[in-house]
């Protein structure tokens, strides 16, 4: 879902490159039914460093987390709200607000299209 009072993604952004420093990764951590501890890594998106980095570490790592964790619901949004930061931030919690008022409207189907 798009905002359309703020420029795209890719016109805030620089190229990526491997080599860029990278923002301190996020912290997952947690204990399953059965007593294994959980620990998992996700490194944050600012906007900085184009969709390419957004898609290709951010998101891949949530959904290495997502795997470990399974998170549902308003937990997996929640979760994904903390592996952002700055202008990607802001626009997530603007379509949020806009679109998803209702906290049970939060679902993990709805995360998706969101």
């Amino acid at each position: 879902m798009a905002h359309l009072e703020h420029p795209p993604f890719s016109t805030l952004s620089q190229a990526w490159s491997k080599k860029d420093t990278l923002p301190q990764k996020i912290q997952f951590e947690g204990t399953t039914a059965n007593g294994k501890h959980l620990k998992v890594r996700v490194t944050p998106d600012d906007g900085l460093r184009g969709p390419k980095f957004l898609l290709g570490v951010t998101i891949t790592e949530f959904h290495e987390l997502q795997a470990e964790f399974g998170y549902k619901n308003q937990e997996k949004w929640a979760a994904f709200w903390k592996c952002l930061q700055g202008e990607v931030k802001t626009i997530w919690d603007e379509i949020v607000d806009e679109g998803y008022q209702d906290h049970n409207a939060r679902t993990t189907d709805e995360f998706k299209k969101a």
